[in-house]
């Protein structure tokens, strides 16, 4: 049952019961039934009045179907746009000329089909059986004298009819005989019908899972080895990073490391505003060593982890991994 034929059957039911009327037994309700009492029959009458404006809206009359002449006509203005090109076109190349702007359900839309069947009718086309059971239309010889050519390519196959400009022309000038063509054999031709594709329905993304930021598991912890020599907060960052799966679990990011041991007041800033940090005493005591190097010609301060301090980091992996979630 369609929702129109839903509300027609309830407007139905309230209209009976705002007369007394029960809608199942078609019996009169006893007086002292509550759909006697005036205020209710009154909400009963103006619920049905609300139903009947919908059936009406809904109720859309369709549009008679115009006739085949007024499907067919080819407008003076659409007309005056009708030119030919100095180079052979296809008549799919024509029909688009003819149709420009034009879908195949409105009005004053000449079919391709029709096209070449008028040709046809004219003796400017003929059919030819190809071996699989379907057929080409290719030119005739009375053809040639309207600008109409067969199309071969290199192994002497057809392959289309071409127009050159004085066809072209003749069949724009003979686009009401044309029109007129149609008309006669309009059910040849029927109105597409109009397709209307309803919106499609948004499908929800799925939320890419957050990744976890960095740790490691116990087993992973109890793997960590200090290198024989000394590393630099980079190879350490790296060593780190090299222990987990980077598409299960953050990366630890650069800076992380210098500072948590800077927060431990481990390293401390070279100088005021420096980019640079070298050990505190505290630092120099678990074995983080100040090293001097040359960049851009300018010597900088730094440190290296000795194996000890390489350790100490190891055994305070969980206060490292802490700090960077408090950072992030």
């Amino acid at each position: 049952m369609t929702e129109l034929q839903i509300m027609k059957n309830a407007k139905a039911c309230l209209e009976l019961l705002a007369k007394g009327i029960d809608p199942l037994t078609k019996q009169p309700v006893p007086e002292n039934d509550t759909v006697r009492k005036p205020a209710l029959v009154k909400y009963l009458n103006y619920t049905a009045e609300i139903l009947e404006k919908n059936i009406s809206a809904m109720q859309i009359p369709e549009q008679p179907e115009k006739n085949a002449s007024a499907r067919f006509a080819v407008s003076d203005e659409r007309k005056a746009n009708f030119h030919a090109v100095n180079e052979d076109v296809t008549i799919t190349n024509i029909s688009n000329v003819i149709n420009d702007g034009i879908s195949p359900e409105e009005d004053g839309f000449i079919p391709t089909k029709a096209l070449s069947e008028w040709l046809e009718n004219q003796g400017l086309l003929e059919k030819r059986g190809l071996p699989n059971g379907s057929y080409r239309r290719i030119a005739t010889e009375k053809a040639v004298d309207f600008g109409m050519t067969n199309l071969y390519n290199s192994k002497d196959n057809f392959k289309s009819v071409v127009y050159n400009t004085q066809a072209q022309q003749w069949i724009y000038d003979c686009i009401d005989e044309i029109s007129e063509f149609c008309i006669q054999n309009a059910d040849d031709y029927p109105r597409p019908k109009k397709i209307t594709v309803p919106p499609m329905e948004r499908i929800p993304i799925p939320e890419k899972p957050e990744i976890p930021l960095f740790c490691l598991t116990p087993e992973q912890k109890a793997n960590l080895s200090p290198f024989a020599g000394e590393i630099k907060v980079s190879d350490m960052t790296k060593y780190l990073n090299s222990m987990i799966d980077t598409s299960q679990v953050k990366h630890l990011k650069n800076g992380i490391i210098s500072g948590w041991l800077f927060s431990e007041r481990l390293i401390k800033k070279a100088y005021p505003d420096s980019k640079h940090y070298i050990p505190t005493n505290e630092g120099q005591n678990i074995g983080i060593l100040r090293r001097n190097s040359t960049r851009t010609g300018m010597e900088v301060s730094g440190y290296v982890f000795t194996p000890q301090a390489q350790q100490y980091i190891f055994d305070h992996i969980d206060d490292l991994i802490e700090f960077n979630r408090l950072e992030n």
